[in-house]
Formats: structure tokens, sequence, C-alpha cells
């Protein structure tokens, strides 16, 4: 004898399953970068300008050196000189070669946008600024920065998904993530954070009452995006 069941007590009895397991390098958006420093409109003597790359201090200096010079050139003027008049054109002339010659230095070795900030401030690990360490570690904070700013490398977040099926109904279920990952950590960094990430998931998979099979099937086939 035959016993037919209706659709619905069938559709109910359907079985919940795991149908894949994804992992995903998605960009982050507002990662914190603190840890380097920060754009900002500020001429300060230790923050470095975008433009040059150089510290503020250099140009500083720089200015006091051009201010010095031309004070220099109208100490011994010709017409301030007297009797030595000849003597002081030869000095006049020595001291414009050096004035021409700093002044012809370009420093703008680089383009910023129309709306940028102009200068950054570095973290550079907490050093005292002007200190060699300070120095040191403010120049590579800028590098590092100003290749974010040029997309050279990005923030990413790694996650683990798993789309499920539970009594029919689709529903993604995720990982707890981790996010601000740079994304040239290096493969073995990586390769642990989305070990990480996948256990997290095993744990919520299990929570939902999936058994250690079905889940270590499912991890067998893991894809990655």
């Amino acid at each position: 004898m035959w016993v037919v069941f209706p659709s619905s007590f069938l559709r109910g009895k359907e079985k919940n399953k795991i149908i894949s397991i994804v992992i995903e390098h998605a960009f982050d958006e507002s990662p914190d970068t603190s840890f380097l420093g920060e754009y900002t409109s500020k001429r300060d003597e230790w923050n470095i300008n975008r433009r040059t790359g150089t510290f503020v201090h250099a140009e500083i200096v720089r200015e006091r050196i051009i201010a010095a010079l031309e004070e220099k050139l109208e100490d011994i003027s010709p017409a301030n000189s007297g009797n030595d008049a000849l003597h002081a054109i030869y000095r006049v002339s020595h001291y414009e070669k050096r004035l021409e010659k700093i002044k012809a230095i370009d420093l703008n070795q680089y383009t910023i946008g129309r709306h940028s900030f102009e200068y950054f401030k570095p973290y550079a690990v907490g050093e005292k600024p002007g200190s060699p360490e300070y120095k040191k570690y403010a120049m590579q904070d800028f590098e590092r920065l100003e290749g974010l700013s040029r997309g050279s490398w990005c923030f990413i977040g790694i996650i683990a998904k798993a789309q499920i099926s539970v009594n029919g109904t689709l529903q993604t279920i995720a990982s707890g993530g981790l996010w601000g990952i740079e994304s040239d950590s290096g493969k073995d960094f990586i390769e642990e954070t989305e070990k990480e990430e996948l256990s997290d998931l095993s744990k919520n998979l299990s929570a939902l009452g999936f058994g250690k099979r079905a889940i270590a099937y499912a991890m067998k086939n893991v894809e990655r995006k």
C-alpha cells in the first residue's frame, strides 16, 4: 500500500545542508592608519612636505641660508665698500653664485591632488621629533602611507562565509572576520588568518547543529574570492 504525503509535509522534512564555503578578501574602506601618522595642513618643523619628500626642517634651514646670503650681499655691496670696491665685486659674485645654486634646486619632486593635505605628520613609533630614530621611522611611515595613497597596497578584511539550506531556506553564515590587514602582509600570515576564520566559521556551523562530518566535507571544497 502506497502512502502519499502532502508536498508541504515533504518540504518540512528537507535535510539541512552546507551548500558552499568561501573565503573572501574584501577591501577595507575605513582602515586605521594612525600607527603610521596623519596627513595635515600644518607646516610644523618635523612634519614632511609631501611635494618635496623632505622634512619641513630642511626647508626652514634652506630659507635661513638664503636670507643670510642675501643679507651678506647687501652688506658687501660695492656701494657700501668704499675704497675696497673691486674686492667687494669679487665677493658679491661669489655669494651670488652660491645663492643662485641654492635657489635653483627644485624640491618639488612629487605631485599631490589639488585638494590634498600638503604635509604628513609621522607617528615614527613615538620617537622624539628630530632624533635620528625619528627621522628613520618617519620616512618609513611617509613612504608607506604614500604607497597606500597611490594604490601600491591596501587594507583588506578576511572573512569566511557558508551558504546553508535550513528547511529549504537559503542563509549565509559568516565568521567574525579580521580587518585592517595589509594586503602585502605575506603569504604565511594571510593563510594563517584564513585558517583562523574557517575555524571560527566551523564553530558557528556546529552551533547551528551541523555535524563534524558535514562540516569537514564542506571544508574540503573551500572557494576563494
